[in-house]
């Protein structure tokens, strides 16, 4: 006859008789915690290389510019470089260190006459970017030299590195720094003088070839700004265009409470030789509302009672009937000290 099995089978999470843990449900958690793990991780890859693609419902909204505007960007960079280039080879001739031409001209004269409204391309950024860029450039390689495979890298990154920091961000700026390690004997032996032939007097040429020709396009406005966020600009600004005198102090502090600095007017009110009127001066006024008075007080007294008490509320009602057309009391003790010698 058949009998049924005594035998129980052991499920994951029982226990055996000595109250541990079956080995089946080990060897499961260490499956549900591998499969986790991996699950995670191919999220994570997947969401990074969603990145590659690009953020989604954005489209290229950039067209190709007119003829003139590309002829016009050809003008200028063409004679630009084309001034540097010629100095450049001057100064060569003569066996001078001095030079006018760097290879990262060539990106600040794109930015400059192609894009002149980039934030990028702005008077501060080039000439600050080139100047920090190409003094990095140098002190590394006077403190390191040309280490292979890591001067330029460690030139470059610095060079980042203080555009940010002094809000000069311009992309030439690394090429600018790279030469100064990759330059040559030319540049090694100009040493800082590399910061101002060709960097800060290039920059500057340039920049004044794209203040002129660009305004002369009714298209283009060059520049769209000189400085912005940028402290020592902005207290130089403010001394130079008239902070004299009350008006221009309080224009001041007012654009220096609000963070942004405008020009200060220079009209200024009709002033008469005549001598200021004479004021009073008056230490303390004592303001008394006519609707109110303390409850609280010890000789409070209605308003409807013929005779106050004595106190402060006695003269506060003695004192009603000469402030009825003014709209407010004064106590006349209170009243001290005039003075009527000095202009308020």
């Amino acid at each position: 006859m058949w009998k049924p099995s005594t035998h129980t089978q052991h499920r994951p999470g029982d226990e055996d008789n000595n109250g541990h843990e079956t080995s089946s449900n080990s060897s499961d958690g260490n499956c549900a915690v591998g499969g986790g793990a991996g699950y995670k991780a191919k999220e994570a890859l997947s969401q990074y290389f969603k990145k590659w693609l690009g953020v989604s419902n954005k489209r290229d909204t950039h067209r190709v510019p007119s003829l003139r505007h590309s002829f016009v960007s050809f003008l200028q960079a063409t004679f630009s470089l084309t001034t540097l280039a010629f100095l450049d080879y001057f100064m060569q001739s003569k066996e001078s260190y001095i030079m006018f031409l760097v290879g990262s001209f060539g990106a600040t004269a794109v930015l400059l006459y192609s894009a002149p409204s980039s934030p990028l391309a702005q008077p501060r950024a080039v000439l600050m970017g080139h100047f920090v860029s190409a003094l990095a450039g140098v002190t590394v390689y006077k403190i390191m030299g040309n280490i292979p495979y890591f001067s330029a890298g460690v030139a470059v990154g610095l060079a980042i590195f203080l555009m940010e920091r002094t809000n000069s961000t311009h992309p030439p700026g690394g090429a600018t720094a790279l030469v100064a390690i990759v330059g040559g004997d030319v540049v090694w032996k100009a040493g800082y003088w590399y910061v101002l032939f060709p960097c800060l007097s290039g920059a500057l040429l340039m920049l004044l070839v794209a203040l002129v020709c660009n305004n002369l396009d009714p298209d283009r406005h060059y520049p769209q700004y000189w400085s912005h966020y940028f402290p020592l600009y902005e207290k130089s600004k403010l001394l130079i265009f008239g902070c004299c005198g009350a008006a221009g102090a309080g224009a001041a502090g007012a654009a220096g409470a609000a963070g942004t600095v405008g020009m200060p007017s220079f009209s200024s009110p009709s002033r008469s030789n005549s001598p200021p009127p004479s004021c009073p001066q008056v230490s303390s006024i004592e303001l008394v509302d006519d609707d109110w008075v303390d409850e609280s007080g010890p000789s409070f007294t209605p308003r409807g009672s013929q005779t106050p008490s004595n106190g402060w509320a006695a003269d506060a009602v003695a004192t009603r009937g000469a402030g009825e057309e003014s709209g407010h009391i004064l106590n006349s003790q209170v009243l001290e000290e005039e003075d009527t010698s000095s202009p308020v």
